[in-house]
């Protein structure tokens, strides 16, 4: 069952997840929008381009896996 993603973190947090599962081929537009069974419109709702996609999923990621260690 695919499920819709309502948020900017939603979206961050289900890239990281196909990233870690994929790898980089799978962290297209196209192929995010895919998997989750919405429109590239829901993608670009959150993220103005592809370029602030990355940098945002940089940041989540630093913060997911560096910041909760050091604190």
């Amino acid at each position: 069952m695919k499920t819709t993603i309502s948020n900017q973190q939603q979206w961050l947090k289900f890239a990281l997840k196909q990233l870690v599962k994929h790898g980089p081929n799978q962290l297209t537009i196209a192929k995010l929008c895919d998997a989750k069974g919405v429109t590239k419109g829901s993608f670009y709702h959150h993220f103005n381009n592809r370029q602030q996609f990355i940098e945002s999923l940089m940041e989540y990621w630093y913060q997911q896996m560096t910041v909760n260690f050091i604190a």
